[in-house]
């Protein structure tokens, strides 16, 4: 079998129980693996919860943890990060919508969604980024539009899977640290 190679994946929002993922992941990740936080909590409160939960992160083996202070509602804080470079994404319900889980649905797929498209993006043209004015941006929608459609046609692209949890109890994300299928977006609800 061929060595595990290195994963780097996106967290979208927190939660109270984010700590067992990473020590999980932990586990079953590659050494030089990498997980992003976004959030819009703060980078020492999303420390902190991390801490709170009883991780400390200096003693993870094969995993390092970066945080992100953004909206990941936003395509701007989205388009910070190098999402083209993603092996895999975990959206999470934002904790402040846990006991509403219709809107934490509705953000989690909206930002699914931002995401994916922003991922397609960047594949598509690599010298979209940040640094891309807006105007930029539009002015490729329409090429952006007929790149989208030729994406269907084309199952050498390079993509991540996305997947997604509701922040009422743990689901059963075990093979989150595995190559899936490419290009596919699952849903865990």
């Amino acid at each position: 079998a061929a060595p595990k190679q290195p994963e780097r994946i996106l967290f979208c929002n927190m939660r109270r129980d984010i700590d067992d993922l990473v020590v999980y992941l932990d586990e079953i990740c590659a050494k030089g693996s990498e997980i992003h936080f976004l959030s819009d909590v703060p980078v020492e409160d999303q420390q902190a919860a991390l801490e709170d939960g009883g991780l400390n992160v200096d003693e993870l083996q094969n995993l390092t943890v970066r945080h992100f202070y953004g909206n990941p509602a936003q395509r701007s804080n989205i388009m910070q990060l190098p999402v083209a470079d993603y092996t895999g994404c975990l959206i999470f319900g934002p904790s402040k919508f846990e006991l509403d889980t219709m809107h934490s649905d509705c953000t989690v797929l909206a930002n699914m969604l931002l995401v994916r498209d922003v991922q397609n993006q960047m594949l598509r043209n690599p010298t979209i980024s940040a640094a891309s004015s807006k105007s930029e941006r539009r002015a490729g929608s329409k090429q952006n539009l007929q790149a989208l459609q030729a994406l269907h046609t084309r199952p050498t692209m390079k993509g991540f899977d996305i997947r997604h949890s509701l922040p009422s109890p743990t689901r059963d994300v075990n093979a989150v640290g595995t190559q899936y299928t490419k290009d596919s977006a699952l849903l865990i609800s």
